[in-house]
């Protein structure tokens, strides 16, 4: 395959793991506003700083074990624990 074809290729890859990430985001979503109506029901703060620190510190753990920048996954878990507060209150 030459250089374009193989670019090609690897881009319709890269573009089909991309929406799975974004499908994978829309059940995280669901399951975070769920966690928000039980949060609600029992009176319980949106915020959990312990919960997200947990959080933060897995996916940096995670990311050093599959040789992603740990960095990288950092900011991106920490994107999304800000969403799931919005989504929260």
């Amino acid at each position: 395959m030459n250089s374009p074809e193989e670019i090609g290729r690897l881009r319709g890859e890269l573009d089909k793991l991309t929406e799975k990430f974004i499908e994978l985001l829309s059940v995280r979503d669901k399951l975070v506003m769920r966690i928000g109506e039980e949060k609600k029901k029992s009176e319980v703060q949106v915020q959990d700083p312990d919960r997200e620190k947990d959080i933060i510190e897995r996916a940096e753990k995670t990311a050093l074990e599959k040789g992603v920048d740990p960095a990288y996954a950092k900011e991106l878990v920490e994107l999304m624990v800000r969403h799931g507060r919005r989504l929260q209150r």
